[in-house]
């Protein structure tokens, strides 16, 4: 019996008549069991009321989700009624779980508030990615309020992420929503140690065509090809060759490039290139692309 009471959690600084409550009923002997003796702990009993009194979780739901009567719910909440105040605060205060409003929080309001000041509202999407670290989304046994994350907290979560997931490292998106935010917060990774706290920088990809590598030689070498084909030098492909390895820019901008933006001033080549990229958040502001200055020397 004694290894089914495993009461310690939070028993120090929740209200004793609360933990003797769930002790008692634990500790029932006959007839129906009662619905805290069949959650069996009292981690189980402070989940059932996060998910509850936190998350909002219908009562409905949550006794099917339990395997127990609605009305055996329901008596159980009204028993514990007294001490909602007191638990709910511990609940956030101590153990850091959060309600279902998480831009409610001041941390992550003055986050998106930043976000959108700069401009760069495709950043907004890290607020999801960062809500599902705090709620525990994707690590079991890893929940924390995002006023009360920090560095800390980060690193907890990056050492349970790898040993659950069985990775060597964090998904990359992931992780630049947590330096993203934590950096809103103040709290700047030292550099050069991104790596040791889990949470580099780097990137997992750098683009669709970043496996192409080409060497001197390899370069020499197409222009030597472009310069015995005819119908090359007759579309133009060695000068688009030249214009593309000179500026890095991409396919569609050089194809498009009309020779009017192409001028040659005291030794040096300036070329005005149309980019179509542009980022998510800016499709409100009507923008189609932007014009860049390339300099060729």
């Amino acid at each position: 019996m004694a290894k089914a009471i495993q009461i310690e959690r939070g028993s120090s600084q929740l209200p004793r008549e609360f933990v003797g409550y769930v002790e008692r009923k634990i500790r029932e002997g006959q007839g129906r069991p009662h619905i805290v003796k069949r959650l069996g702990s009292m981690g189980n009993v402070l989940d059932v009321l996060v998910d509850l009194w936190l998350e909002c979780e219908p009562i409905g739901e949550e006794s099917k989700k339990l395997g127990v009567s609605r009305m055996s719910l329901w008596r159980f909440l009204r028993d514990i009624e007294p001490f909602k105040e007191t638990i709910t605060r511990y609940l956030k205060d101590v153990e850091g779980f959060i309600d279902r409003a998480f831009r409610s929080y001041p941390s992550v309001t003055n986050w998106e508030r930043m976000i959108r000041l700069s401009g760069h509202l495709s950043q907004l999407k890290k607020i999801r990615s960062m809500e599902r670290v705090c709620r525990g989304d994707l690590v079991e046994g890893f929940r924390c309020s995002p006023d009360r994350f920090d560095l800390a907290k980060a690193q907890e979560f990056v050492a349970k992420y790898v040993k659950q997931h069985r990775r060597l490292k964090v998904m990359e998106h992931i992780r630049m929503a947590i330096r993203h935010f934590l950096a809103s917060k103040g709290i700047v990774i030292p550099r050069g140690f991104g790596a040791q706290y889990g949470l580099s920088g780097e990137k997992e990809s750098y683009g669709k065509y970043a496996y192409i590598k080409l060497s001197e030689d390899k370069i020499d070498e197409i222009r030597e090809i472009l310069k015995g084909d005819s119908e090359a030098l007759e579309r133009g492909y060695d000068i688009v060759f030249e214009i593309g390895v000179t500026t890095c820019s991409r396919a569609f901008a050089i194809g498009s490039l009309p020779i009017s933006k192409i001028r040659e001033e005291k030794n040096l080549t300036t070329i005005r290139v149309f980019e179509p990229k542009i980022k998510e958040g800016d499709r409100h502001l009507g923008k189609v692309g932007m014009w860049w200055t390339k300099y060729v020397p």
